[in-house]
């Protein structure tokens, strides 16, 4: 039997995750960092294009099935995601991550897991039980055979996602052996505490390389913003607060055209906290709309995650009678992400100068961005190599 895991994301202008930092959350944030890098660092090796990805995503919905493996299987699993090998700390961590995910206010965040299961196929009680509990997974029995499930699917992560994304499913995905599909979805829709003014928005070039020239819209803000230049990695670091939260978008822009690669080659430390001061600073960036769907399958393998996907995956806790047959088939994410001018207020939009000189930081050439939230660390990592239209 397969088992099928469909991670998906939007992400739209930023995620969040708000609350304490209790130890088990602040042990879990310093795994999440690092599974987010070595995730980075996999990916680059079988994608060479713009990408957007949300690694936190990756671990809840992978997260469920480790609290249903055993042996090799939980083992690569919980080492893989840096989460604890202990199925009751697991959903302890995850108890307390979880709820999280649901705030409104001046910003929107919804997030919500649901598990669809064959109609023939019986869950173990007490995986069911951590599923609904800790990790608030909905349950549903369907038949993966009916060419009613798929459109029912997709109309639930249409309504979870306000509409942002349709058809995430396609025709004909599920067989006979189909046993289990996993569903994470996350949105968020929030605004910059400082808005670029769009009236500084203008078409200019942006340098893929050194010969090779594409036409974006660029936007444009001076004010006082957080500034870091960090001599090792040759790179400006520039962190854009969201509005109403601890999250903040920043970009590591390389002061040569082609210096992604040396961030690339030291993403951890790209990802690390800087020592930024306030500066007076012009910062022109793209405006930008990145989707990304990408098979994790062979990404994970890479990262040590191999016993999953094989003949001797072991999730016998995930079926009553610990039956062993199941074994994950399929995961991927999609993941949105809207980079716009958008600000608080036009007050807030509006261009404030110093009376310092500011610092000129033009990210017109591929550079790398990533959203983090003071008490529950990085949440979304993204690389931004190159506009859609091409000039001659």
């Amino acid at each position: 039997m397969k088992l099928k895991i469909l991670a998906f994301v939007l992400i739209f202008h930023s995620i969040i995750v708000a609350g304490d930092n209790s130890n088990r959350v602040k042990n879990f944030v310093e795994g999440a960092d690092q599974f987010a890098a070595n995730l980075y660092k996999e990916l680059i090796k079988h994608r060479n294009e713009n990408f957007v990805v949300c690694p936190i995503s990756v671990q809840v919905v992978l997260a469920l099935t480790a609290i249903g493996a055993k042996g090799k299987t939980l083992e690569e699993l919980t080492t893989t995601l840096r989460i604890p090998q202990d199925v009751e700390e697991i959903d302890k961590t995850f108890e307390e991550i979880t709820p999280h995910f649901n705030k409104t206010g001046n910003y929107t965040l919804v997030s919500a897991n649901k598990i669809y299961v064959m109609n023939k196929l019986e869950l173990n009680p007490d995986y069911e039980n951590s599923a609904t509990q800790y990790f608030r997974s909905e349950i549903e029995s369907v038949n993966f055979l009916s060419q009613e499930t798929i459109p029912e699917i997709n109309s639930w992560v249409s309504q979870k996602t306000f509409g942002k994304i349709q058809d995430l499913i396609p025709p004909n995905s599920f067989n006979e052996l189909t046993q289990l599909v996993l569903i994470n979805t996350l949105y968020f829709k929030g605004a910059w505490d400082k808005g670029f003014n769009k009236s500084y928005t203008t078409e200019r070039l942006f340098f893929t390389n050194e010969s090779v020239k594409k036409k974006t819209e660029m936007m444009q803000i001076t004010d006082t913003l957080k500034h870091s230049y960090n001599l090792k990695l040759e790179a400006h670091f520039l962190e854009l607060p969201y509005k109403d939260s601890d999250i903040s978008m920043t970009i590591a822009v390389p002061s040569n055209i082609d210096g992604i690669q040396l961030l690339e080659a030291s993403i951890e430390e790209v990802l690390e906290p800087q020592v930024y001061g306030n500066r007076s600073v012009c910062l022109q960036m793209p405006k930008f709309t990145t989707t990304s769907s990408i098979e994790l399958q062979n990404v994970l393998m890479g990262m040590g995650m191999k016993e999953a996907f094989g003949g001797f995956a072991d999730f016998s806790g995930i079926v009553a009678n610990g039956g062993r047959s199941l074994r994950i088939d399929e995961i991927f994410q999609k993941a949105l992400i809207e980079v716009d001018e958008e600000g608080t207020t036009a007050a807030a939009a509006t261009v404030e100068i110093s009376r310092a000189t500011p610092i000129t930081v033009i990210a017109d050439h591929p550079f790398i961005y990533y959203l983090k939230s003071e008490s529950a660390g990085l949440l979304f990592v993204g690389r931004y190599m190159k506009p859609e239209e091409t000039i001659n």
